[in-house]
């Protein structure tokens, strides 16, 4: 008796096998550049396969059927290259002027809310498909803070929100992941005080970068653009921290011994999650943490007697477990 046999495949086994067959992947996107870049929209391609692939033909488009960019003719990514495709190449040129390996433009934008970052080879078999929205859980940083989106495994799906992160201030544009290195970090986020403990919001700065940093006329931002612009004259040298307070008095009273501290700032950080924005006096972003008050960011720190403390070894102030809740009450001005 013939038997027949019938191979039932998962979405899963579909979806991995699909994947093998080709090797070009969508690396990193930048779908809503803060307001100093100006660099419009990007999205940055990777081989990393072992052979050259040609991309002449293919299409890159988003949700919307009618908007497409064909990557031009003679186009190869060789095995471990990127390749860049800008919204508009003036802009981003001027944003990233020793970036070469870029192309464009596309006449179409990635929606700041929501989109779909689509690659479609020349006989229009799609290559990727990401569908991504600006909230949790995805990396919410990239909305419009500064950070790109940067993949962290080609080998899981694309449309795991957990597969991507936040990366640095203006992204890594046409070429790999770069630690940030940040020579001004915010250090202490104070943002909910316990009920019993009440000193107002504060966040801490801390000068890693080897020299004095003049910060007259810098400012610093929340997720809502409202200001503190730094007074004339203010100088944090190598080493040192700075505390920027939105009640100095209750904080000094709670803190009698800190005395490099500045305010006050007229606005609050938001309990359920905000953003510090650091901006120097050319209106250039130099600094940039989404941070929120569910897991894996340190829920104690909402509201339970800690505050966000950075973990300076690392790069990434974005990624949530570079940060730990602090010692009780916060340590504004020290280590």
């Amino acid at each position: 008796m013939r038997q027949i046999f019938f191979i039932i495949l998962s979405p899963l086994f579909l979806f991995t096998t699909f994947l093998s067959a080709q090797t070009i992947g969508i690396s990193e996107f930048m779908y809503h550049a803060d307001t100093s870049a100006h660099s419009n929209d990007w999205v940055e391609l990777y081989n990393y396969g072992n052979s050259p692939v040609n991309i002449s033909g293919w299409k890159l488009k988003d949700e919307n059927i009618d908007n497409t960019f064909i990557i031009p003719t003679s186009t190869t990514i060789e095995p471990g290259a990127y390749l860049v495709i800008a919204q508009s190449l003036d802009t981003f040129l001027m944003v990233y002027p020793d970036v070469t390996n870029v192309i464009g433009s596309f006449d179409f934008g990635l929606g700041n809310k929501s989109d779909q970052v689509r690659l479609l080879d020349a006989s229009n078999t799609p290559i990727v498909e990401i569908n991504y929205i600006d909230s949790l859980p995805w990396p919410s940083a990239a909305d419009g803070m500064g950070p790109s989106l940067q993949i962290k495994n080609f080998d899981t799906d694309p449309n795991d929100p957990d597969n991507w992160f936040a990366g640095c201030v203006r992204g890594t544009p046409g070429t790999a992941y770069i630690p940030c290195d940040y020579p001004l970090v915010v250090s202490e986020i104070n943002y909910n005080s316990a009920s019993f403990f009440k000193v107002g919001d504060w966040i801490e700065l801390y000068n890693r970068s080897g020299a004095s940093i003049n910060l007259s006329g810098w400012e610093f931002r929340d997720q809502n653009n409202n200001i503190f612009i730094f007074p004339t004259g203010t100088i944090i040298n190598d080493g040192e921290r700075l505390v920027v307070s939105d009640s100095l008095d209750a904080l000094t009273t709670a803190f009698p011994g800190l005395v490099n501290v500045i305010g006050e700032f007229t606005f609050s950080l938001s309990n359920g999650g905000d953003a510090v924005l650091l901006y120097d006096a050319s209106f250039t972003l130099q600094f940039s943490v989404k941070y929120n008050d569910k897991l894996p960011w340190p829920i104690d720190a909402d509201g339970d007697g800690y505050t966000l403390e950075f973990i300076e070894e690392n790069d990434n102030p974005n990624i949530a477990e570079n940060w730990i809740a602090g010692c009780p009450f916060g340590s504004p001005g020290i280590p």
